[in-house]
């Protein structure tokens, strides 16, 4: 039991770091852009002085706080996703059929971390790559409140075989009863 709970825990883990490095990843990227428009928009012969400064209020500061905002909700989001293997480790120990059931709670936990990641990383491409602070307003506002209550009802959803799990395991009972009708 010990052991293929750690086992499953360890790929929960490796999983979630996987994909925040790709967002960690992509925010730095963004960075990196940002700080280079920034360079040639002050070095630029036409440039300097006013258009610098523009290009910093537009670019850098939207990349900050917008990013910083999404990179909260993704982890959020994919800690909850990545705790979701857990109740799927309490049932692959068992040595009765439930892999139908293990299945379900490792496909569920995959898509909520695939949905979440791109959820988050077009909240962040909106905020840092569209019109910045503005995306906050109309026509950009009702998109961007849905990624938001997605993201809320993801974390949430996914909390549900974690809570099973814990469940579970205080109680002691391992086995998952599966009723499927007869034709």
């Amino acid at each position: 039991m010990a052991a293929g709970s750690a086992v499953v825990l360890v790929i929960a883990v490796i999983a979630f770091w996987s994909i925040f490095s790709l967002g960690w990843m992509h925010l730095k990227t963004n960075e990196v852009k940002a700080w280079y428009g920034l360079s040639r928009a002050c070095l630029h012969p036409s440039g300097g002085g006013s258009s610098c400064f523009s290009y910093a209020i537009d670019e850098i500061k939207p990349l900050y706080h917008g990013g910083r905002v999404a990179l909260v909700f993704a982890i959020v989001t994919l800690v909850t996703a990545s705790l979701a293997l857990l109740p799927a480790a309490l049932f692959l120990t068992q040595k009765a059929p439930y892999h139908i059931a293990v299945a379900a709670f490792v496909i569920l936990s995959c898509c909520l971390m695939i949905a979440a990641t791109g959820s988050w990383a077009a909240f962040d491409n909106l905020v840092v790559n569209g019109p910045g602070f503005h995306a906050l307003a109309p026509p950009h506002g009702p998109s961007l409140s849905y990624m938001f209550v997605f993201m809320v009802l993801a974390s949430l959803f996914s909390m549900i075989p974690v809570l099973a799990g814990v469940y579970a395991w205080t109680r002691r009972r391992y086995t998952l009863y599966v009723y499927i009708p007869s034709s």
